[in-house]
């Protein structure tokens, strides 16, 4: 587990030149997966995440690859989380400093908590119940 410390940092999306401030994507129930170009670990990884959707807001961070690259990458797997391309300045500050994919970071308050490598749907979920909390969202809305 590192500590999180943000500057006023921005990402952009991959899929168009849109930033977002690096604070939206690293609150608490959420989950970034980082992956690179030709990584094959990375799709699985990305395709075994059904089980975590209801319970954390999932987003995909490309990294170690060029833009374009990781953009085609992106579009290959075919899916709707939404994708940021992570520099090494962005990655630094989000704890990651091993250039290993996938890795996979779960946001709380205080901490980011950093797994490498694949892990299957149901030991990820096992995992993260321990450290990163879940979204509450569907709770809240059934006491409205």
């Amino acid at each position: 587990m590192t500590p999180l410390l943000l500057a006023a940092t921005h990402i952009k999306k991959l899929n168009n030149s849109q930033t977002v401030s690096l604070h939206e994507i690293t609150g608490s129930q959420n989950l970034a997966i980082v992956f690179q170009q030709n990584c094959v670990a990375c799709q699985k990884q990305v395709k075994d995440l059904k089980c975590l959707e209801g319970d954390y807001n999932i987003i995909l961070l490309g990294a170690f690859s060029s833009e374009k690259a990781l953009r085609t990458e992106y579009l290959k797997m075919k899916v709707s989380y939404p994708a940021y391309y992570a520099s090494e300045d962005i990655l630094k500050t989000l704890g990651v400093h091993q250039v290993i994919t996938p890795q996979i970071l779960g946001f709380s308050e205080e901490l980011t908590t950093v797994f490498t490598g694949y892990r299957n749907c149901r030991d990820l979920h096992r995992m993260l119940q321990k450290s990163v909390p879940k979204n509450t969202n569907e709770s809240q809305k059934a006491s409205t």
